[in-house]
């Protein structure tokens, strides 16, 4: 089963023309991802504790002459195993922000604020016992 699922377009909403081609680049991109938890199991359904999945991103390239010049379309994440992670479109977003802007810097604020606090109760401690 391909990660990258085929684009079909349904013709009753949707008209492609081709106006024009360029030299292009096929890129392609994949992520792990993993969950841990318990699942509410239904019926006979069974998930795992521990589960993993690939997540893939796919982008086109173009090198167009002007007035044009590059041009990129680009998709993702996407995922094509559902049964395998249960709700991966949260579990990206989590991620996600906890790797980028204010979900990193509250992660280094922590870091440092964790960092001061041990810092001091050791040179307390070090203090008190010399008395």
């Amino acid at each position: 089963m391909s990660l990258w699922p085929v684009l079909q377009v349904d013709r009753r909403y949707a008209e492609i023309e081709i106006l024009d081609t360029c030299a292009a680049h096929l890129l392609r991109r994949t992520a792990t991802l993993t969950q841990w938890g318990k699942a509410l199991a239904l019926f006979d359904s069974y998930n795992p504790t521990s589960r993993v999945g690939t997540l893939g991103w796919t982008a086109l390239e173009g090198n167009c002459a002007p007035p044009r010049r590059q041009v990129r379309f680009e998709i993702g994440p996407l995922y094509s195993k559902p049964h395998q992670l249960l709700d991966w479109q949260s579990s990206y977003r989590r991620a996600h922000l906890k790797d980028s802007g204010p979900g990193l810097a509250m992660r280094l604020l922590v870091g440092a604020a964790a960092f001061a606090i041990m810092f001091y109760l050791a040179r307390r401690a070090r203090q008190t016992r010399s008395i």
